[in-house]
């Protein structure tokens, strides 16, 4: 949807497709979890925030589907991440019990950010 939106805004190639990546991959990290967090380790869809795997996922979305290896790029993808947690709710609960915040969010979007700048080439 936002790549004809964009092309009829004038937006050129390069643009709306550095554009389109971010919205994808905006959301890439939700599920990864500090390794202090005392969480549900039973729970396959989360996944610990580590180098190894945070760089995985980084070369597995450059191979298949972008142009975008860069550290840059995927730098400027975690600033908007941490935009993007910066502007929600300061606590967030599901029937009553807190199930995040929004330090939690920026605490995780933070140690990506320092393993893209300090281990990406």
């Amino acid at each position: 949807m936002a790549e004809g939106l964009l092309i009829n805004l004038g937006f050129d190639t390069e643009e709306i497709s550095l554009i389109c990546f971010f919205i994808k991959h905006h959301d890439d990290f939700i599920s990864y979890e500090l390794p202090d967090e005392v969480r549900n380790k039973n729970n396959n869809s989360l996944a610990e925030i580590t180098k190894e795997r945070i760089l995985k996922h980084i070369r597995a979305k450059s191979n298949n589907e972008l142009n975008y290896p860069q550290k840059n790029i995927w730098n400027d993808l975690m600033l908007l991440c941490l935009a993007d947690a910066s502007s929600q709710a300061e606590e967030v609960y599901m029937n009553g019990i807190l199930t995040d915040s929004k330090q939690h969010k920026l605490r995780k979007m933070k140690k990506i950010q320092d393993i893209i700048n300090n281990y990406m080439e």
